[in-house]
């Protein structure tokens, strides 16, 4: 069985939650097939080093063009070269598998089939707020109608798939993803990089669903905020975050720290209060899994995906409700250290691994394929 895959995620991604996905299943599906070649292709330099095992190979497309100038000219002929490239280095499609890492479709006649990976529906919820969303629903619609089988990264991702794009229930399939075991309980010892104050934790981008402007402003308003500080892992502060920790004097209080590996993130998860979610919607929530693994009380806003991942297990709050955030908070700080709790935590968590699922995935190929 011969796979397909697009990695155009790696040009965009450096350590996003959708590249971490291929970065696990693939080598792991490859240890479970032996039979399983996997060939992974781009147009141009990738971002970040991409899966690596035996049965793996790169194609890259992005030498042809370096000869070929002026610019003008090559653009012109761009898209037909790189597409005749792309067909020569595949060669037959028959019975092969294109398996995209963001929705695409093959750009020539495919005659194998066509899977398709299903994250999120953001830009279905949100066309009017996201700039791109005209060019990245007709993209993802194609796709997904085009494709033999749907693989969603939770139920709840699925029951939205349904909403948007009505496909018959023998195209859809769940597979969960893992988590990354460094993610485990520390004790004080163990912990190297320690944070000589109380804090509370955010993870992640902040883009408009995630919903950060309303921590931030119920952290703002929150009484102990002057005791207890607020980390943000993730990207550069934005303008109107800057003018908002300035103008509330919280310039202290409010602390961004980027490029973190997963073993510093995992000591703030253990030392942390709790690990706030805000989200208005997600697909699935890797940083909640993350969490529930290292026994950190979980804030989160009441979606569908945090109550699938997590259970009830969190101390929830309507989206929005600045209030109710303030008050789960507390919640947390009191009791999200219960030894019971933080049992149930670990429970949850253990029942996720990579290697379900790239068992899961790597059994949808087989049905489609009609591979035993």
């Amino acid at each position: 069985m011969e796979l397909i895959v697009d990695g155009i995620v790696y040009l965009y991604q450096t350590n996003g939650g959708i590249s971490r996905i291929f970065d696990n299943i693939l080598p792991l599906m490859c240890e479970l097939d032996p039979n399983l070649k996997v060939k992974l292709f781009n147009a141009r330099s990738l971002a970040k080093r991409v899966p690596q095992h035996i049965n793996i190979s790169q194609l890259f497309l992005n030498n042809w063009d370096r000869s070929t100038r002026p610019w003008r000219l090559r653009r012109k002929v761009y898209s037909k070269i790189h597409n005749f490239i792309l067909k020569s280095l595949i060669g037959d499609t028959r019975g092969k598998i294109w398996f995209s890492t963001y929705y695409t479709v093959p750009p020539f006649n495919w005659e194998g089939h066509q899977i398709v990976c299903a994250y999120d529906f953001i830009y279905e919820l949100f066309p009017s707020l996201l700039p791109d969303s005209a060019t990245i629903i007709p993209m993802k619609k194609d796709a997904i109608l085009k494709a033999d089988a749907v693989i969603c990264i939770s139920y709840s991702t699925a029951k939205d798939l349904v909403k948007y794009y009505p496909l018959h229930e023998s195209k859809i399939f769940v597979a969960k993803p893992g988590y990354n075991y460094i993610f485990k309980q520390r004790s004080k010892e163990e912990i190297r990089n320690k944070i000589n104050a109380p804090f509370i934790l955010y993870v992640g981008n902040r883009n408009y669903h995630k919903n950060f402007g309303v921590l931030l402003s119920a952290y703002a308003q929150w009484k102990e905020h002057q005791e207890v500080k607020l980390i943000a892992i993730g990207p550069s502060w934005s303008s109107d975050e800057k003018n908002f920790i300035k103008n509330n004097k919280l310039s202290n209080q409010v602390l961004l720290l980027q490029g973190i590996d997963d073993d510093i993130l995992c000591d703030l998860y253990n030392q942390a209060l709790a690990f706030i979610y805000p989200s208005l919607y997600e697909g699935f929530g890797l940083p909640v899994l993350e969490a529930l693994a290292c026994g950190c009380p979980i804030v989160a806003s009441q979606i569908a995906s945090t109550l699938e991942v997590a259970n009830e297990l969190p101390f929830y709050f309507k989206p929005s409700d600045q209030v109710g955030l303030i008050n789960a908070l507390n919640q947390a700080i009191n009791d999200g250290k219960e030894i019971e709790r933080i049992r149930r935590g670990l429970s949850i968590a253990s029942q996720y691994s990579w290697d379900r699922t790239a068992s899961k995935i790597l059994e949808v190929f087989k049905t489609v394929s009609g591979v035993n």
